[in-house]
């Protein structure tokens, strides 16, 4: 109980809610970058409200100022982190080693990278695949590739339902009716302008034709053979165009929002049911003193009136007695100060005589 009790008195100082403010942004940073956003979220209320309100850090006001200033610390904090990550180059992908159950077990698309992998906006961008057109069915003949690149992660057309529209989008497609050697390698050049963060995909559009045996004619269908990746944005990341210090900067906003969204709203809004919780008991303890202060008979502490034997000391004690509007001590009607904190009372008056010692 005692080093509770002194760490409470520690975080009641200045240098101790400073640092459980480095501890709140630093749970809350490490939680977010290694774990998730969501994972974020249970962490940020236990260190940054349930902590706090536990070792005596409990108005309300203070534990928002907290949770505000935690959330633009961490936003820069995990932008870092995430920068560095980008800036990392992108390994070489294949496809799939299964086209729709039919292929022989082999990726037709192998080796696909994109280079440089950073460089100036307005560089001419090389994206690089080996095809293997032996390995597709015997069924199927390559007809033409795709490279999708584009700002917006996954997309392959100019609108997506998690970018919207607008954005940078460039697709180029190559014929590959003729490439029959295997490998075959395809290139394609594109100058991307910057400062960007690109994602791209490529894609094999393939002939499928099969025999309709009741009328002895063949249909031909068309098959997509894309790039596994594995990533919940189904595209590679890169090429960057632009300098590290251009790179963070395009992605404080959405690392902020994010940081915001997730365990930031969850936070505020469970401190709005603390504020709740917390009026509400107020509310239930003034009732209760209201209540006891108008029924708790006058205390053996007060002074007794001033004044002579007789009649006027029965006069007074059949008087009903009132509380002081300020302290809640028990006084009578007709004093014009209250006994026990001097403040003044309506009514005026003069306080009843004080009964005789004699007899």
């Amino acid at each position: 109980m005692q080093r509770a009790a002194s760490l409470r008195a520690f975080v009641s100082t200045r240098y101790g809610k400073i640092a459980l403010v480095v501890l709140t942004v630093a749970t809350l940073a490490a939680s977010f970058y290694y774990l998730g956003p969501y994972f974020a979220i249970p962490t940020f209320l236990l260190f940054g409200m349930g902590l706090p309100i536990y070792l005596g850090w409990k108005i309300p006001r203070e534990l928002a100022i907290m949770g505000l200033v935690a959330i633009v610390v961490t936003g820069p904090i995990v932008n870092y982190g995430l920068t560095a990550q980008v800036m990392v180059p992108s390994p070489s992908y294949a496809s799939s080693t299964d086209v729709n159950n039919t292929s022989n077990g082999q990726p037709v698309l192998t080796n696909a990278t994109a280079s440089p992998y950073n460089a100036a906006g307005g560089t001419n961008f090389t994206f690089s695949v080996d095809l293997y057109a032996n390995r597709l069915p015997s069924n199927y003949q390559p007809d033409l590739l795709w490279v999708y690149v584009s700002t917006c992660p996954g997309a392959t057309g100019p609108s997506s339902p998690f970018c919207g529209a607008g954005y940078p989008f460039y697709p180029v497609n190559e014929s590959v009716v003729n490439d029959t050697g295997s490998p075959s390698a395809v290139d394609f050049h594109l100058a991307l302008p910057g400062p960007n963060v690109w994602w791209w995909q490529m894609g094999l559009l393939a002939d499928k034709t099969t025999l309709n045996v009741s009328t002895n004619q063949t249909n031909t269908t068309y098959e997509w053979i894309f790039l596994d990746v594995n990533n919940p944005y189904g595209a590679v990341q890169g090429p960057i165009t632009g300098t590290w210090t251009t790179t963070y900067d395009l992605l404080l906003s959405n690392t902020w929002i994010s940081v915001l969204f997730y365990p930031g709203l969850v936070f505020f809004a469970a401190l709005l049911i603390y504020v709740y919780l917390k009026n509400r008991e107020a509310k239930k303890k003034a009732l209760r003193a209201s209540t006891n202060a108008s029924t708790i008979p006058p205390t053996s502490g007060a002074p007794p009136p001033v004044g002579g034997a007789g009649s006027g000391a029965t006069d007074a004690a059949r008087r009903p007695e009132a509380a002081c509007p300020k302290c809640g001590a028990v006084v009578y009607p007709k004093e014009t100060q209250c006994w026990k904190c001097g403040a003044p009372l309506s009514g005026g008056g003069s306080p009843p005589p004080l009964p005789s010692n004699s007899g």
